[in-house]
């Protein structure tokens, strides 16, 4: 399973200033570009949340105390936006990735399953003397599933192939 970096603004300080805040935005961004598609609200209003902060730095009113106070409550509500439009987008992309994960794991189920799951006698009993050679010797780690993958079945139906047989019936 992958797993998805934090968000950046998870430990974002609550007395972080403005340009702490652009930092942990551009690292949201980059996160998040190669998923943006064309056409997705939820993107296209995270983007627009994260162009807008941008400006509203850039514009910021250093020097002039009549200004500063409303430039600042700009920033803050922007910030907001900017952390719940990503954290939307985010949480949209990991559920799709998980889905996508899903469908993954089901088909290769079936695949699994579509193969034949029965064995002969004649392999069975060579099955069954591959496994308790390997018992004799110590260790059967890896022994079933290597089975498995050479006869084409489950490594449930090698256990059930040794144990129809007892190590000393086997010649």
């Amino acid at each position: 399973m992958s797993k998805f970096p934090p968000s950046p603004f998870d430990d974002f300080p609550s007395d972080g200033t403005p340009l702490l805040f652009l930092d942990r935005m551009n690292q949201a961004f980059d996160w998040i570009e190669p998923y943006l598609t064309t056409g997705n609200d939820q993107n296209d209003l995270f983007v627009a949340y994260c162009r807008g902060y941008a400006r509203l730095m850039n514009e910021f009113p250093f020097g002039d105390e009549t200004k500063i106070q409303d430039a600042f409550k700009q920033l803050v509500m922007k910030q907001n936006f900017v952390v719940s439009t990503f954290h939307k987008s985010r949480d949209a992309i990991i559920a799709s990735k998980a889905i996508e994960r899903v469908a993954d794991q089901d088909k290769a189920q079936s695949t699994r399953a579509s193969k034949l799951r029965s064995i002969d006698e004649t392999d069975a009993r060579q099955i069954a003397k591959r496994y308790y050679d390997a018992k004799q010797k110590g260790s059967v780690y890896g022994v079933v599933k290597e089975l498995a993958a050479r006869y084409g079945v489950t490594e449930k139906t090698i256990k059930s192939a040794t144990d129809r047989y007892k190590p000393d019936s086997i010649a």
